[in-house]
């Protein structure tokens, strides 16, 4: 099967814009927005995307919730002002011109989120459990295995798009471009402004538990283990 387009569905800090380089470096195929932007779905009709990819991409809770506690992406600045109100308060985005994303609202209700964790829970319920009904071509990542199995998982992007060369899949170009800035390699980061205890403790993460699990049972005390040692 060879695909025209592709997209990328995904919350901010999951490694989006890491997938989009990989497949642009790697993939000889158009993206396209047509169906929603990358962090904000949920909301437009499939009509007509058979010719498209959708590829969606999660990251584990507790690295994505302290990658976007270091990087706020549209999110208002009463969100920020310590951690249980960054973990609590209701889920606000603005665009850069400080209008608000209507699109961020819940796919569901059409209202803001109450905290992250039902963001969360409701964005990836969609793109893991629903998305796959809608569109009749679908692949999910996780960020963990990009990063830990490059070339198996860029492998499965071959049965749906072609390929640029019949090589090794690279993980950058020379120069190096990441986020459209040149000479900026990706890195993988670790952020720890929240604790485990902060994280796993509050009343919220109820929301996440089944759905965590699910997701990141065979490796979630390899990821964790680092922010306990």
């Amino acid at each position: 099967m060879t695909l025209k387009k592709f997209t990328i569905f995904g919350e901010r800090c999951s490694g989006t814009n890491f997938l989009e380089e990989l497949v642009f470096l790697n993939f000889d195929t158009e993206l396209t927005w047509d169906y929603g932007f990358k962090h904000f779905f949920g909301f437009d009709s499939f009509e007509g995307s058979e010719d498209t990819l959708f590829i969606c991409i999660v990251r584990h809770a507790f690295t994505w919730i302290n990658s976007l506690r270091s990087n706020p992406h549209h999110l208002i600045p009463g969100m920020l002002k310590d951690t249980q109100t960054f973990l609590s308060h209701r889920v606000v985005s603005l665009d850069e011109s400080g209008k608000l994303i209507r699109s961020d609202h819940h796919i569901e209700t059409r209202k803001p989120y109450k905290n992250l964790y039902e963001l969360r829970r409701v964005k990836n319920d969609f793109l893991i459990h629903r998305l796959p009904q809608l569109v009749k071509n679908y692949i999910f990542f996780r960020y963990e295995d990009l990063c830990d199995n490059f070339q198996s998982q860029m492998e499965r992007l071959t049965h749906f798009l072609p390929r640029r060369q019949e090589t090794d899949f690279k993980l950058f170009k020379q120069p190096t471009w990441y986020k459209k800035e040149r000479n900026t390699t990706f890195v993988p980061k670790s952020y720890h402004h929240i604790s485990i205890h902060e994280f796993y403790k509050n009343n919220q993460f109820d929301l996440l538990r089944d759905h965590e699990e699910f997701l990141y049972k065979d490796c979630n005390d390899r990821i964790l283990v680092k922010f306990t040692s």
